[in-house]
């Protein structure tokens, strides 16, 4: 039996809560080889299927990062993995199934002209496999053999589309998250294509500027672990973010850990278990860190006991000062700091003890000339009477 082990990376922010954090590091690449990765997909037996456009080829890893096999195949993006464990390549305007020698199977739906950009793929444990079509601003879904069954996410339907590229199968709550680019959001759909909810979000424009409301930017790729956490990867941010299955942000996987660059440009996530692997687009390949724990992530804030709550802060954007507003459930010693997203704390707004009750504190950036525009995280952590901690986060965007 094929011993799991969870690899991240990058570098957790803001989730120490007590005997529930776990340590990560670093372990290198799953192949050196490998240059400007786009997608990746891994099966149940631990291979990984890795496409590489820049060089017209995808590649078959055995689950070490040893190489087993690779095809040249033109315009090779999408990759996935059939219910039967074949290799599943999108490319051009089609999505092939491949055998161990490469050569085609089956094609999905009609095959050649099937697609406009077939960007990626997730199949189901009914064996119904899902390809986002970029540039078609949907979803198509597929059935035993490559038998074409329906298509959901067409922009202006509801829970419509604009370039969706990520996609992944969410086991936790038996539903599929698609990386809607074009709107800088994750949406959640039913099996049969009914939108269930809707991560992130943005605005027109502010002063002539496009504003990105606390969460995405330019979403390239996703996961999904066995607990239901949602992994993001931000090409335009550099980071991936870490969400609970109800969509709150919980942490980031950073680009920089002790002052060395672990990857740059993410742009898709796969995982196996307890494995998470992320493939960089300048240099940096597949990425891997070892976590010790079985877990993985804390508890998540929303399952912990109600020491206190953190609102959304407002106004968010801002320029020049936010509120951030919270309740405590009981007298409890408060740490609330702002950090920046190399983890650098900016500010700290209060720390000591504080009674029970609604609070509110402002952050102000006017007696700093070097808070520069951007995204910062609040940080607000409570230790109640009993000794225990807990730790809630928020993003906020400053605009100047």
């Amino acid at each position: 039996m094929r011993t799991s082990f969870l690899l991240i990376a990058g570098v957790w922010m803001g989730l120490a809560l007590g005997s529930q954090a776990q340590d990560i590091t670093h372990d290198g690449r799953l192949d050196a080889c490998l240059v400007a990765p786009q997608r990746l997909a891994v099966a149940a037996d631990g291979r990984v299927l890795v496409s590489e456009p820049a060089w017209k080829r995808v590649r078959l890893l055995a689950a070490d990062g040893s190489l087993l096999a690779s095809r040249g195949v033109p315009g090779a993006l999408a990759v996935g993995f059939d219910p039967s464990g074949n290799p599943l390549v999108g490319h051009g305007d089609m999505v092939e199934a491949l055998d161990a020698a490469g050569q085609p199977l089956y094609a999905l739906g009609a095959g050649a002209g099937e697609f406009l950009a077939p960007s990626d793929l997730a199949t189901a444990p009914d064996g119904r496999v899902y390809v986002t079509d970029r540039l078609a601003n949907r979803v198509k879904v597929y059935g035993a053999g490559g038998a074409y069954l329906f298509q959901f996410g067409g922009e202006g339907a509801p829970g419509g589309l604009l370039q969706p590229t990520g996609i992944a199968w969410d086991a936790a709550q038996n539903r599929v998250l698609v990386a809607d680019q074009g709107h800088a959001r994750v949406v959640a759909y039913s099996p049969e294509g009914e939108p269930l909810a809707t991560y992130g979000r943005y605005t027109d424009q502010v002063d002539g500027q496009w504003v990105f409301e606390g969460t995405f930017t330019r979403i390239q790729g996703l996961a999904v672990d066995g607990a239901g956490r949602i992994y993001v990867a931000d090409a335009f941010q550099n980071n991936v973010q870490v969400l609970d299955g109800q969509g709150a942000f919980l942490a980031f996987v950073q680009a920089v850990e002790d002052g060395q660059t672990r990857f740059a440009l993410p742009m898709d996530l796969a995982v196996d278990g307890e494995r998470l692997l992320l493939a960089a687009g300048v240099a940096s390949g597949v990425q891997r860190f070892q976590l010790d724990g079985a877990t993985g992530l804390p508890e998540d804030p929303a399952a912990q006991p109600g020491l206190f709550t953190l609102e959304s802060a407002y106004p968010n954007p801002f320029n020049g000062s936010t509120t951030l507003s919270y309740t405590l459930a009981q007298p409890a010693e408060v740490d609330l700091s702002v950090v920046n997203l190399a983890g650098q704390t900016v500010a700290t707004l209060v720390q000591g003890p504080l009674p029970a009750g609604r609070h509110q504190s402002a952050w102000s950036t006017a007696a700093r000339g070097d808070i520069s525009s951007g995204f910062y995280v609040c940080r607000l952590q409570a230790t109640g009477p009993d000794g225990e901690s807990r730790l809630l986060t928020q993003k906020v965007l400053l605009l100047k």
